[in-house]
């Protein structure tokens, strides 16, 4: 009997008591029945690490909350039942409300709804939508048995419906050129990055890059962020400066948190080294903060990396291939020609609520349709000789397209030591052995049959070009 009128007493709002001399005392254990009660737990995000948070439960709702918070919690309980002398009690022994106190709370334990591969789930204010590649549903919350964060909820209500003509429809049509399959590239690539599932197997990073040839001029303004803010507006996204931005840094990934859904490398340099982000492409990522524990982030559960760049990303190879996904911006958007300027006012902040309305619906397509048909490719326009320009040189091109290859043999040092005598800032760097490739590497690019073989002793190299083969189709033409 005493135990149960001890339970009894647990079950309500009340965790202090008086002796008697009159004299208010706060039971510990009552407190942290009250804030359970108010549903506050202690929760570990991370396995590996002893760093801990405080998380509020409401139904399958659940969000991270801070001392600060439990404080207004327990203040707005006790005014509201007129309790004013036990909150001026515990407002003169701040202890109650420090993170080692409240450690005392129970841990528990969140597995939240995640995606699958063939299933994604958006959450929106009055509903969640289910989306596969056979069909959009959607699902009321008290039907969903598992946790759901609450920063995950978008903030506003959904219906769908068929309509998705947009303004950012027509945005994304314009980044493709007003051509069909770059449009579905694009397309793919939204639904990709809002689909939070990790495929082992297929691990991309997406790099979106400019169309634009000239890599001297960076073509900012290309609505490559834009694309970003929206996805902001659908997932989480963590944005870094990718200028700034060290992948061997203590702290490298500091900004991510444990439900960041986009991680975004936001205009990395002309020099950014890819092959720093292999292992988190692949494997997840290690996440120190100052002050905390290190934790890593699995691999399933990790966000997607998404890059920005107005230069092409240097790279090549079967590892590099494997991880990356490229999409190439058209130069339609400049800072001579915005958005803003096309549709009449800024995108988002300038919209109604037929407008979200028609973004939303565009949106769950496009991960319905990455569901049914995955990454598309589609041909680059420049990417291509942007790479080549990159990584042989404009110097090594124009030296290149001032000689002439007959099919004669041409002794690899002479063809060297020209170089570098019509460059000879190039010098100190080019080995022969880097030259060799550069020559192989035009070749290739240029389709002309190249061999290497000995000559007099010597080694030269033999270039055919198809210079003959064209003039006669030209002769052929009727004019």
């Amino acid at each position: 009997l005493e135990f149960d009128k001890a339970a009894k007493e647990l079950d309500t709002d009340v965790f202090w008591y008086t002796d008697d001399k009159d004299k208010t005392h706060i039971s510990n254990l009552r407190f942290d029945n009250f804030l359970q009660n108010k549903g506050i737990s202690k929760h570990f995000p991370h396995k590996d690490s002893s760093d801990f948070e405080f998380i509020i439960k409401d139904s399958n709702f659940v969000d991270w909350i801070d001392t600060t918070r439990i404080k207004d919690i327990v203040k707005k309980t006790l005014l509201n039942s007129g309790d004013y002398d036990v909150w001026d009690l515990m407002a003169k022994n701040t202890q109650y409300f420090k993170k080692d106190f409240l450690s005392m709370m129970d841990t528990i334990e969140i597995a939240p709804k995640r995606d699958t591969g063939t299933e994604s789930f958006l959450y929106y204010k009055n509903n969640a939508v289910k989306t596969t590649k056979e069909g959009i549903e959607l699902i009321e919350y008290k039907d969903i048995e598992e946790i759901i964060w609450r920063n995950q909820i978008i903030d506003r209500d959904i219906v769908l419906s068929d309509e998705s003509e947009g303004e950012f429809k027509t945005f994304i049509w314009r980044l493709s050129g007003e051509d069909k399959e770059r449009y579905y590239t694009l397309k793919s690539v939204l639904g990709y990055l809002m689909h939070s599932y990790q495929n082992p197997s297929k691990p991309k990073a997406i790099i979106f890059n400019d169309e634009m040839i000239s890599d001297d001029i960076p073509n900012g303004g290309s609505g490559k962020g834009l694309i970003h803010k929206a996805i902001n507006y659908i997932k989480n996204v963590c944005v870094e400066n990718g200028k700034k931005f060290d992948p061997n840094g203590q702290f490298a990934y500091q900004l991510v948190n444990k439900d960041t859904q986009v991680f975004l490398l936001d205009d990395v340099s002309r020099n950014f080294n890819f092959e720093n982000l292999f292992s988190i492409v692949t494997e997840g990522m290690i996440v120190e903060k100052k002050g905390q524990d290190a934790f890593k982030i699995p691999f399933i559960e990790s966000p997607k990396l998404s890059i920005t760049t107005n230069y092409t990303i240097k790279g090549d190879g079967a590892s590099f291939n494997r991880r990356v996904f490229e999409v190439e911006i058209a130069n339609h958007y400049n800072e001579h020609n915005t958005p803003e300027d096309e549709f009449g006012h800024q995108f988002f902040s300038g919209w109604d609520s037929k407008e979200w309305a028609i973004f939303d619906n565009f949106m769950i397509r496009c991960v319905q349709y990455y569901l049914e048909n995955g990454l598309i490719e589609s041909n680059k326009v420049n990417l291509e000789y942007r790479k080549f320009k990159q990584n042989t040189g404009i110097e090594f091109i124009e030296f290149m397209e001032s000689q002439t290859f007959n099919g004669l043999p041409v002794k690899r040092k002479d063809l060297k030591d020209a170089f570098t005598k019509a460059y000879p800032k190039e010098d100190k760097w080019l080995t022969s052995q880097l030259f060799n490739k550069k020559v192989k590497d035009y070749c290739a690019f240029n389709k002309f049959e190249i061999e290497e073989k000995k000559s007099n002793g010597l080694m030269c190299f033999y270039i055919t070009t198809d210079e003959k083969e064209e003039q006669q189709e030209d002769d052929d033409l009727p004019y």
